[in-house]
């Protein structure tokens, strides 16, 4: 399963904890033990956001359903 919650990630777009469980079909509490294990790991990372105007914010248009939610990528370029 860590496979492919790499390969949703690398897909490009930022993916929420929430959103993350409901494309593999599992609960959000395992996919927030196995972000954390894939962190320690140096693959992914949170995507950190402005508080500010989101029309400012560069990921504005990735967060418009994920608001105020921690986003992850992958560490890939």
């Amino acid at each position: 399963m860590l496979e492919r919650m790499l390969s949703e990630l690398e897909v490009g777009r930022p993916l929420s904890v929430q959103g993350l469980a409901a494309r593999l079909d599992t609960t959000p509490e395992l996919i927030q033990m196995m972000l954390e294990h894939l962190q320690q790991q140096g693959l992914v990372q949170t995507v950190e956001f402005c508080e500010g105007l989101c029309e400012e914010c560069p990921l504005g248009s990735l967060c418009a359903s994920e608001k105020r939610q921690r986003l992850w990528q992958t560490n890939f370029k």
